[in-house]
């Protein structure tokens, strides 16, 4: 009977042993999903390591996989928030879209509320600008149609003075050369004196139609009140 008793012992003692291996092991996958729970991961990661070495098993696996996502949820949180200071607005987009895959947080929650007011700012801003810059163009085109409407020298000066970058500036300059040679033309006067306008006068006879008339033209009679429609050689007496 005594020896029943001895050899009983040791297994008993094994038995206990056992339990309280479990227990601490248990204890141990506990403490670590605590420790992933409050954000410590580094102290998660040395005792998940440390539990994988005791005995791989499931739910030491599945801790392993719930640290492995906390690691990678952290890490697209960081780099979002860095990318936000910096102003990278898409990375930070992309940061917060891969780490709400894993889990939605309050800080995830915050910094996405943040984005959306800054970018919401910037939009507002952009709307302002491009609303501004349309204005400016019809400014611009409706200054440039009253100078093209008035056609004098002072007109388009005017609109090359007030927009010295606008968007007519060459069409400006082209009305301005175009009424400069018509004051020219008309400050010339016909050449009455001149061995052109006597050589017309004696030979016109013997000028066809179309070469009288073309010499009237290259000396600018017609633009000095002879009329062009009329007996053109009474105008030559």
């Amino acid at each position: 009977r005594e020896g029943i008793v001895v050899a009983q012992q040791p297994a008993a003692q094994s038995k206990s042993s056992l339990s309280k291996q479990v227990s601490q092991y248990r204890s141990n996958l506990n403490r670590a999903m605590q420790l992933i729970n409050d954000g410590s991961l580094d102290k998660a990661s040395q005792l998940v390591a440390k539990l994988k070495n005791e005995n791989e098993s499931q739910e030491s696996q599945e801790v392993e996989r719930l640290l492995a996502n906390e690691i990678a949820l952290n890490n697209y949180w960081k780099a979002a928030e860095e990318a936000f200071q910096d102003k990278k607005y898409d990375t930070v987009r992309n940061n917060i879209r891969l780490a709400t895959a894993i889990k939605q947080t309050p800080e995830l929650v915050d910094l996405q509320n943040r984005l959306s007011q800054v970018l919401g700012k910037r939009q507002k801003f952009w709307q302002k600008k491009n609303e501004e810059r349309k204005r400016k163009i019809r400014e611009d085109d409706r200054s440039f149609r009253l100078a093209k409407t008035r056609n004098t020298t002072v007109a388009y000066r005017n609109y090359l003075k007030q927009y010295p970058a606008g968007r007519h500036i060459a069409e400006a300059m082209a009305g301005l050369s175009r009424l400069k040679e018509e004051e020219l033309i008309k400050q010339k006067k016909p050449p009455k004196s001149s061995v052109q306008y006597t050589i017309l006068r004696s030979q016109y006879k013997t000028f066809k139609y179309s070469d009288a008339e073309s010499m009237l033209i290259r000396y600018h009679f017609f633009d000095n009140g002879f009329n062009k429609k009329g007996n053109f050689k009474n105008k030559l007496k």
